[in-house]
This record gives C-alpha cells, sequence and structure tokens, in this order.
C-alpha cells in the first residue's frame, strides 16, 4: 500500500525558540462552539511568486518563522518514517518565504527528507491550500495522513474528506505545541477520521519502536 504523510511546518516540524507558543493566546480566546465549514477543495496553482512584496502581517510571520529550527527528536522522527514525507504549509508561495523556510530544513538536515513542499497560493486560505495538497496526492497514494496543530484546519478538512467517502484520508490534530488549543471530545467524535495525539508522545513512541 502507497502511503504519503503531510506534515504542517511550522510549530510542528519546526520549532519556536520561545518557551511559550504565541498562538496559543489568541486560540485560547476563540468561542466555541465552533461550526467547522469545509473549505472549497480545488486543484490549485504550484508557480512560485517571484516577487518579494509581502503584507506587514506576513513581514511580521517571515520574521518569527526565521528564528525558527529542526529539532534532534523531529530530524530522527522523519528519518525513520517509512511513508513518503509532504511538507503542507500555510505559509505563502512567495520566493522569500519559500527559500527562508528550504534554508531552516537544510540546516536540520531533514529537506531532503521531503519529496515535495505545498505553499499557500496568494488569495486562498491555508485550509483550502492544504486540502488541495490532500486533493493531489490521493490520487497517488492508497493512504494519506495530514498532520496538523490547529484544529480549525483539521476539522474544516476532516469535514472536506469525510471518512464515508474518502477512507484512506486520516488526520492527526497534534496539541502542545503553537496551536495550543484542547478540542473538545464531543468535537472528536463528530470526526472518526480525525485522531488526536501529543507531539512529544508521537516522538517517543517512535523511540520506543526502534
Amino acid at each position: 500500500m502507497m502511503k504519503a504523510e503531510l506534515y504542517d511546518l511550522d510549530g510542528l516540524v519546526i520549532h519556536s525558540p520561545l518557551p511559550f507558543p504565541i498562538g496559543a493566546v489568541s486560540e485560547h480566546f476563540r468561542v466555541r462552539p465552533v461550526n467547522y465549514e469545509p473549505p472549497p477543495i480545488v486543484p490549485l496553482t504550484r508557480d512560485v511568486d517571484e516577487t518579494y512584496a509581502m503584507s506587514v502581517k506576513q513581514i511580521f510571520a517571515y520574521i518569527a518563522s526565521s528564528m525558527r529550527s529542526v529539532d534532534r527528536d523531529t530530524w530522527y522522527f522523519l528519518w525513520e518514517r517509512t511513508a513518503d514525507i509532504y511538507g503542507n504549509t500555510g505559509g505563502p508561495n512567495k520566493r522569500p518565504w519559500i527559500d527562508m523556510t528550504v534554508r531552516t530544513l537544510e540546516k536540520g538536515l531533514v529537506y531532503t527528507r521531503f519529496k515535495d513542499i505545498f505553499f499557500r497560493p496568494s488569495g486562498v486560505s491555508g485550509v483550502e491550500s492544504k486540502g488541495a495538497a490532500i486533493l493531489e496526492l490521493i490520487t497517488q497514494y492508497d493512504d494519506v495522513t495530514h498532520y496538523d496543530d490547529d484544529p480549525w484546519v483539521i476539522f474544516g478538512l476532516a469535514k472536506a474528506f469525510p471518512a464515508e467517502k474518502f477512507p484512506g484520508v486520516k488526520f492527526i490534530l497534534v496539541q502542545e505545541l503553537d496551536a495550543g488549543i484542547l478540542a473538545t471530545r464531543e468535537e472528536l467524535e463528530r470526526f472518526p477520521n480525525v485522531r488526536r495525539e501529543a507531539w512529544r508522545e508521537i516522538l517517543n513512541r517512535n523511540k520506543r519502536m526502534q
């Protein structure tokens, strides 16, 4: 069986040096319950935006992301995986962002582990972009699993790829990193194609299996 695993990069593969994730603050104050609407899933362009113009928000995000790195446990985990590995980030497909991401992965000695990295084209949301990457890979693989630390992304995609229609597509909601938000048991019960796991436990389990 052909298997592919997609990983959100910022906060999951590439870690923040800050002891407390910035993203956790705003996430904890979102109002619940939330109606996770599925994003429109359509093929998107993979063309790189060669311009260097970025919004103020993107510039701040670029600076924060440029300070991140890949730790040794994550390096070990990725190289021990048997599935094909892909990056599936909400980062923009602008040249400076792509170059910065590649440099960080190269420094962490994991860039060559990725078969490809999907970035977000201008004008679409991160969840739409990530859904388009899944849409592309399900034509090539029997089993596709996406790892992400944002429940709004995970549950939106889980609705777009329901288990009864896409039995080979699964989602792992990773806790304790940049999103820093807990999904309720009721939310998880609504989505049989979603499993919640702590990233540190995923890494430790991988070590125990060696």
